[in-house]
Order: C-alpha cells, then structure tokens, then sequence
C-alpha cells in the first residue's frame, strides 16, 4: 500500500497543497473545544476516568482530522478515521455498561451490534451517500439511547437529545458536500465538522452528568453549559 497516495474527497480541496482545504482544517478546532472544554472537570481516578478516555478520543479525532484535510494522505484518512471508530465503539460501550447496566457480555454484543449494523450500512453505494452511510448505524445507535434515556427521565437524556438532533443535520453536510462542488466550491464538510463537533460535547456532556447525578459516585460536575 502506498501510504503517501493522495486522497481527494471533498469539494474545498482543488490542489495537493498543504493549506488547500483551510476551512475542512479549521473547523476541526470545534473537536478541540468538546474535548478540552470537559477536560478540567474530570479526574482520572474512580469512575471518571472512561468519560476522560472519550474527550481524549475527541481531541485526538480532531488532531487526526486535521491531519488528514492538512495532506489528503492514506496515512492522514488513518489518523482521523481511526479514533472516530474508537470513540463510536467506546461510547456505545460506556452507553451499554453505565446508563443500561448490561453485563460485560451484554456490553459486548451491543458494541458488536453496532459494528454490525455500520457494516451493513457499509454496503450501500458509497457514492449515493458520500460515504456518510458508514455514520448511519452510529447515528441510530445514538437515536436509541436517547429514547431509553428519555423513557428513564433521567437528567443526561437532555444532552443525549440535542446529540442526537444534531447528527443526522451533520451527516446531511456530510453527504451533500460533493453534489454542490458546481456552485459551492467551499463544500460544506466544515459544517460535518463543526456539527460533530457540538454532538461530541453533548454526548460528553450526558456521559459526564450521567456520573454526576448516579449515587455512589463522587464526582465534579460538568461545564455549566453542558448542565440539563
């Protein structure tokens, strides 16, 4: 495999230069901002320490896909889809175990469900969607936690709310991006990145008041605007 070989996807990319996709690269600083945002609240001691593991998946999705729209590399497209399967694997773990109470085993087969459903949604024609169908089993994954947190009336059923709302309008950018090159030659896989980015902090955000508001655990409460 050629690890060098270029990978031009996205309409904002005209040229192999490293600053040809400014505004795919800057948006990535939404990713940055979730992670860090949640960052000081977290101890890494006690049961916190899984919902630090997420932010630093956040932050190194949004270094790996700067990367990636800095130079449009085999490697690059590694760096930034790597962590995003590691964060979507993780957070259905932390879903199943923490809000659902699941078994190791029963937590297992939810994240193996889920892997699953997105490689069935991977066999649909990519360039009908993008690419985007590989996201879709996340974002019904996503959909369904929502629903079971919200049938609990449980406080992180919120953020898990307004995560979910956001990701099918960011799959949206996602798709449409190369169907608009003609008359939008910015694209819109910045708005992919600074949508994501908000559904990052939300997901953090229930994950983190999950914690924060079961007995038995200590721990510090969330940023102020991640509070339901």
């Amino acid at each position: 495999m050629d690890w060098n070989r270029s990978v031009d996807q996205y309409c904002e990319r005209v040229g192999p230069e490293l600053w040809s996709e400014p505004l795919n690269l800057l948006s990535n600083l939404a990713f940055l901002y979730a992670a860090v945002v949640h960052w000081p609240s977290l101890r890494v001691e006690g049961p916190v320490w899984f919902v630090r593991w997420l932010a630093l998946l956040v932050l190194v999705t949004g270094v790996g896909s700067g990367l990636f729209h800095s130079f449009a590399t085999v490697w690059a497209l590694l760096a930034d889809v790597v962590p995003i399967a590691l964060f979507v694997c993780s957070y259905m773990a932390f879903v199943a175990r923490t809000m659902w109470g699941c078994s190791l085993l029963g937590t297992a087969c939810s994240v193996v469900g889920l892997l699953v459903l997105s490689v069935a949604f991977g066999a649909l024609p990519a360039e009908l969607f993008n690419g985007s169908n590989l996201y879709f089993g996340a974002a019904l994954a996503l959909t369904l936690a929502a629903f079971v947190q919200a049938r609990s009336a449980h406080c992180s059923a919120r953020p898990l709310r307004i995560a979910a709302a956001i990701f099918p309008v960011s799959l949206l950018a996602r798709t449409i991006d190369a169907q608009l090159c003609s008359w939008l030659p910015l694209g819109t896989h910045f708005i992919w990145h600074l949508l994501n980015g908000a559904v990052c902090y939300y997901t953090l955000a229930a994950a983190h008041t999950y914690l924060q508001s079961s007995p038995g655990f200590d721990v510090p409460p969330p940023p102020d605007a991640a509070r339901p």
